[in-house]
């Protein structure tokens, strides 16, 4: 979702569930989940963990835009906006005021008011938010007028300076004004869509005022106050939501057990049908992915929100069919994928020539048929079965269409199988050496190498480092594929386990978890990528922080109604900026143009075109290779019932609705 604006959206683990119906006040569901809970609760600043972000939603609340599931898109919601109104300034820009209504309550009891979601804006893109916390990621892509400026510490050196685009106009009442330069855009929703900070929490003696051009923060605020309200390294907002507004309040999070534990809030008025929550308490608890079913049947969790493989689903199924457990199923909204790092000099991954190598290396059709024994697709582009995109780009042999320089629709490229194909793609980005210079020849018993020769004369290895998680089935079949297969043409995979949220810092922050360069403009004001030879005032060298890992298998799920590849294929968000960012490290002008296109789309089909043309692109370039899109399966415990979750209304949308219920004998 758009960067600043897109705001939005265990005290006693239970061993036993026991319900009194649907009005039982203290009715406790546990979900099980295999993505393991980090420490990052307050927005996407410091990373988007999965299982963290669940609880963003569960827990923040009132946001003025919401996904609503009759009319399948976002509109404004009723119960929180009294009215919207949209003036077309002169010269082009939009103002978009939105008046609060009133009665709405943080979970202790103080109001919600404008004051508080103008500071949202104001904090999210504050430079001193960064200098509180400098792993932060504090950026704007500038829509709101004067937004640039405001997130420039040279220009706001106290954080209190006027945004000029963004205006309090009463206790219940605020403006945003978005610039000419970005309309039309494709998801205009997203540019009046904010959801409030709690300004009596994290700034207790600052106010938010209007100023001559804008609205600012006053009062006591600096970066020694963030550090004690929201990070002084082990303590604040950032590790603890204690003051929320949504259904559910964030009660404990106990790192040792990986679980997390909320409470109803009881002063929530409701999501935009005035649905508040029928169950009481929701823990959610990190299982791995080989015993989720188990723990399922041993009643030690309730809820499986997305089962995917194909043997987890065979055997959920098998026990449904004796009805010891309930379940649905849904098209993921998203994939399972090996990205890679595509920058120079990462390494041999980013050479387009070796992304495509190691594709021709795995059988994907085998993968998905093995991983997912049929409850899945093979997508070769940057989509899920849930999409409407794909829908309309399926040709009469079912097979999804990317649209060519030449404005032609083709067949995105499957990379089927073929290892003569990968060793020639090697040969073309120049691993055609041995490690002495002599041209490279495939050793008898398999253990020869391929060599680059480099511009100083030395020879870089044909060595990938593959970062991944264990247990995990996923990287079972990759490693049982690509290792082997690699190795059989000169490529040597370097395999490396480790806990999910360590691949994820690594992958986000590099090796030492500094960060990596970033690219800068240069005199003509355009953007270069980044010199890894730097120096600094004295002349000293400036070393990066390097890659350690070429590659990293994730899965990943695309924004409910939304697809913005924007910024994931952008020089200008290179890295982790706390939201869709360009982590693949990849600039291509030709993918971002189409991706520029999809954001300026003035319709649906103006949309697709764009769409299709990026598929095309991202299927040459492979920032990352596709390896399976599932038909996930959620399986529950027979006492959670009235449980109705689709691809685009999600688990934490769903649950409001459900209820848990007695069932023993």
């Amino acid at each position: 979702m758009k960067k600043f604006l897109s705001l939005i959206f265990v005290f006693v683990l239970a061993l036993t569930i026991v319900g009194c119906g649907k009005n039982d006040q203290d009715s406790t569901l546990i979900v099980g989940t295999t993505t393991e809970p980090g420490v990052n609760f307050f927005g996407t600043f410091w990373g988007n963990n999965a299982t963290n972000n669940d609880v963003r939603k569960l827990t923040m609340g009132y946001g003025t835009v919401s996904y609503q599931k009759e009319a399948a898109k976002y509109e404004i919601d009723k119960i929180v906006v009294k009215n919207l109104e949209v003036t077309e300034n002169e010269g082009g820009s939009k103002t978009y005021t939105l008046e609060i209504n009133k009665g709405l309550v943080w979970n202790d009891e103080k109001p919600v008011t404008s004051k508080d979601y103008v500071f949202a804006m104001l904090l999210s893109i504050n430079p001193v938010l960064k200098e509180a916390s400098p792993k932060a990621s504090v950026t704007t892509d500038g829509t709101v007028v004067g937004s640039k400026d405001y997130n420039d510490p040279a220009k706001n050196t106290d954080g209190k300076a006027e945004l000029e685009g963004v205006s309090i106009l009463g206790d219940y009442k605020f403006s945003i004004t978005i610039g000419a330069e970005h309309f039309p855009y494709y998801y205009e929703f997203l540019y009046y869509s904010v959801t409030p900070y709690p300004l009596h929490h994290l700034a207790p003696e600052a106010d938010v005022e209007q100023g001559t051009k804008g609205a600012k923060i006053t009062g006591k605020f600096d970066a020694d106050v963030l550090k004690s309200t929201i990070d002084d390294g082990s303590k604040g907002y950032r590790y603890d939501l204690k003051v929320t507004c949504g259904a559910y309040d964030l009660y404990n999070y106990n790192a040792d057990s990986s679980t997390i534990t909320l409470k109803k809030n009881k002063f929530y008025k409701g999501n935009y049908e005035k649905q508040q929550a029928q169950i009481s308490n929701i823990v959610i608890k990190y299982v791995q992915q080989n015993v989720l079913l188990q723990s399922l049947l041993n009643g030690e969790i309730n809820l499986i929100t997305s089962l995917s493989g194909g043997d987890n689903i065979l055997a959920g199924l098998g026990h449904a069919a004796y009805g010891k457990i309930n379940f649905t199923n849904f098209s993921r909204n998203g994939y399972g994928l090996i990205a890679f790092h595509c920058d120079e000099p990462v390494g041999p991954t980013s050479h387009v020539e070796v992304r495509q190598a190691i594709a021709y290396l795995i059988n994907r059709d085998l993968f998905v048929q093995t991983y997912t024994k049929g409850y899945g697709v093979l997508p070769n582009g940057e989509y899920g079965l849930a999409q409407w995109m794909v829908q309309a780009s399926t040709n009469e042999n079912d097979v999804v269409v990317g649209k060519n320089s030449s404005g032609e629709l083709v067949p995105l490229n499957s990379y089927s199988y073929d290892p003569t194909k990968a060793a020639q793609l090697l040969e073309q980005a120049g691993y055609k050496y041995n490690e002495d210079g002599s041209d490279y020849v495939q050793a008898a018993d398999g253990s020869s190498v391929r060599y680059r020769k480099l511009a100083d004369n030395t020879y870089e290895k044909l060595e990938v480092a593959w970062a991944n998680t264990s247990p995990n089935a996923v990287s079972d079949l990759i490693r049982a594929q690509l290792i082997p297969n690699a190795k059989a043409v000169g490529m040597a995979i370097k395999d490396q386990a480790m806990d999910f949220n360590t691949l994820l810092y690594t992958h986000y922050y590099g090796m030492n978890g500094d960060g990596y360069l970033a690219p800068e403009k240069d005199e003509n004001g355009k953007w270069v990528l980044p010199e890894y030879q730097k120096k600094d005032d004295n002349g000293e060298v400036i070393e990066p922080d390097m890659r350690e890992y070429h590659m990293v298998n994730l899965g990943t799920g695309f924004e409910t109604g939304l697809f913005e590849p924007y910024y994931s294929a952008s020089i200008e968000y290179w890295g982790w900026d706390g939201g869709a960012a360009n982590v693949n490290y990849i600039y291509d002008e030709e993918m971002l143009d189409a991706a520029w296109d999809m954001m300026r789309a003035a319709n649906d089909e103006q949309y697709l075109d764009a769409w299709q043309k990026y598929q095309y692109r991202f299927n040459y370039l492979l920032p990352s290779l596709p390896l399976y899109s599932d038909l996930y399966h959620s399986f529950f415990s027979k006492s959670l019932q009235d449980y109705d979750v689709t691809a685009e209304w999600v688990w934490t949308d769903a649950i409001l609705y459900a209820n848990m219920v007695d069932v023993k004998k």
